[in-house]
């Protein structure tokens, strides 16, 4: 696979938003940064559109494994 460097994307969030994910991160282990905290919460995201997306019986279980590793992952995070 292809190295490709990782690039720099900004966002405004509004200060709901923005206490949401610091909600969350103080419930992760070891804190992770708030950069890290959202990569997180985006990957949580998109596995969970991906499962309710997924079609037939064997994509849906591919989907619920990927699912619930990424959630294991995002439970388990030590920053970046």
């Amino acid at each position: 696979m292809e190295y490709r460097r990782p690039i720099r994307f900004e966002i405004r969030l509004p200060a709901e938003l923005a206490d949401r994910i610091d909600d969350w991160r103080r419930d992760v282990p070891a804190l992770p940064a708030r950069a890290t905290a959202a990569r997180k919460l985006i990957e949580l995201g998109l596995a969970a559109y991906k499962f309710t997306q997924a079609q037939g019986e064997l994509d849906l279980e591919r989907a619920k494994s990927e699912l619930l590793a990424e959630l294991g992952r995002a439970r388990t995070a030590r920053g970046d």
